[in-house]
C-alpha cells in the first residue's frame, strides 16, 4: 500500500503536477478507515489525471453524497461520496458500503457503479502507472484517447 508521502513524492516529480489535499472537515462523516482519511488529507488526489479524471474536495462542507448532488438520485446512492468527475461527466465516488472502493456511476446506464479501484491507495498507484505509461510513450495526458479504461484492482 502506497503511503501519502510516497504518493506525494512520486506524483509531484513534475513541475506542473498538482495534488489537492482534502480538508479534514470534508471527511468527518465519511465512512472510510483512518488510513484513507489520512491519505486524502496529507497527499490528496491530483486535480487532473489521465485517463480524463479530475478530483477535489468541495468548496465547503463534507464530500457530497451522490444522492444529494445535481443528479437527484434516490437514497440508495447515499453510500457513494463524490470525489470528482470523469471525462464523460460521471461522478467518481468512494463507495462507503464496500469498504472504500472507488467507482464511477455510469450516467448512461442509470448510474450503474463501475469499479475503478479497490481502494484510494490502489487508485493512487494506478494513476501513477498510467501517467508513467503516457510519459514513456511520449504523449501527454490529453493525447491518449480512450473509450473507457478501468484501472486494475489490488
Amino acid at each position: 500500500m502506497i503511503s501519502a508521502q510516497q504518493f506525494k513524492e512520486r506524483w509531484q516529480d513534475r513541475e506542473l503536477d498538482r495534488l489537492v489535499p482534502f480538508p479534514s472537515a470534508s471527511l468527518e462523516d465519511v465512512r472510510v478507515t483512518g488510513e484513507v482519511k489520512a491519505f486524502l488529507t496529507e497527499a490528496g488526489l491530483p486535480d487532473d489525471a489521465a485517463p480524463f479524471l479530475s478530483f477535489g474536495p468541495p468548496k465547503k462542507g463534507a464530500i457530497p453524497r451522490a444522492s444529494e448532488t445535481l443528479w437527484h438520485l434516490t437514497p440508495d446512492f447515499a453510500c457513494y461520496r463524490v470525489i470528482g468527475p470523469n471525462g464523460a461527466g460521471d461522478p467518481v465516488c468512494i463507495d462507503e458500503s464496500a469498504g472504500g472502493r472507488v467507482v464511477y456511476l455510469n450516467h448512461d446506464n442509470y448510474f450503474e457503479p463501475i469499479l475503478v479501484a479497490s481502494s484510494v491507495f490502489a487508485l493512487a498507484e494506478c494513476l501513477l502507472v498510467f501517467r508513467n505509461f503516457i510519459a514513456q510513450a511520449g504523449g501527454t495526458d490529453s493525447s491518449i484517447a480512450t473509450d473507457r479504461i478501468e484501472l486494475p484492482v489490488e
